[in-house]
């Protein structure tokens, strides 16, 4: 946006250096108005170069400056490529689970399990190392707060902020989960699908055991005990409708551009070979941005 000189009377070019001094601080605190109106609507602050308003978004994490709303080219994934982007990056501030968590309240249960889930492909997940962030919750319908690392946090901030100015709402169901937590949804699971213990430990459900892991990970298992996933939602919208709600939309057109922009990236999309991995499109995992540009 030009700033546009006060028109002049050519009549009057000799008029006292007053006067012209009185225009030049006018033009200033015409500069400074707008500046200020800018900063206002924006939120952030400006600056005047070649006669052009700029704006830059704020930084998410130290390897991710600017990214936001100045144009970032991004590499172009595949379904898979996604997937094997998030399994193999290495998510700052976690290890690799080595001891293997409790599932059942049988020991010989617990190894058929992580048996027949190692020997149908699936390897253990990573646990958090640090000190997680707590999220605001904005929806009321929530009243237990959630957790995620805190590049995560910051990441997911923005991603909603930048939404919300589009007129979509973002909202985060599910962050971290502990291999406790887990282990208490598979257990329902197991009982809801009509698993036994015993049926476990004799080797009679192996098939069962296999098929619930594909949709739901057995403690250990999960991408959420990195505290990096997250399972999005679309405000006033039920979560089996979200892939054709506007959240999905904003987060999924252009190759999940507006996603990237923030460091997160679809955990299992549509059109992934995996045979492992149930599609899931409301989960996300936050990589940071530097291993999604296209530095060509």
């Amino acid at each position: 946006m030009r700033v546009l000189n006060p028109k002049r009377d050519f009549m009057s070019l000799h008029q006292s250096a007053r006067k012209r001094r009185v225009s030049t601080l006018s033009i200033l605190f015409i500069v400074l108005l707008i500046s200020f109106g800018a900063y206002l609507v924006l939120g952030q602050p400006v600056s005047f170069s070649g006669g052009s308003l700029s704006h830059r978004a704020s930084s998410i994490g130290n390897d991710n400056k600017y990214v936001g709303f100045d144009e970032v080219e991004f590499k172009h994934f595949s379904a898979d490529d996604f997937v094997a982007l998030w399994q193999n990056y290495e998510l700052p501030n976690t290890k690799t689970i080595v001891e293997a968590p409790e599932i059942t309240s049988s020991s010989y249960a617990d190894q058929r399990i992580h048996d027949v889930i190692r020997n149908a492909g699936f390897m253990p997940e990573v646990i958090i190392t640090g000190s997680l962030a707590t999220v605001e919750r904005t929806r009321t319908d929530y009243d237990k707060p959630l957790q995620l690392q805190p590049l995560a946090r910051t990441g997911w901030r923005e991603m909603q902020e930048a939404a919300r100015r589009d007129n979509v709402s973002l909202t985060l169901r599910y962050g971290y989960r502990s291999t406790e937590n887990q282990q208490g949804l598979f257990a329902r699971a197991m009982t809801d699908a009509g698993i036994s213990v015993f049926g476990v430990a004799d080797g009679y459900s192996d098939a069962a055991v296999s098929e619930l892991a594909e949709s739901l990970a057995p403690p250990g298992y999960s991408i959420h005990h990195s505290g990096y996933a997250a399972e999005i939602g679309c405000e006033g919208i039920g979560q089996t409708s979200f892939t054709t709600s506007s959240c999905f939309g904003w987060l999924s057109k252009d190759n999940f551009y507006n996603a990237k922009r923030f460091g997160w990236v679809p955990a299992t999309p549509k059109g992934t070979n995996q045979d492992l991995l149930e599609v899931s499109p409301a989960r996300f995992v936050w990589v940071g941005t530097s291993v999604l540009k296209d530095d060509e």
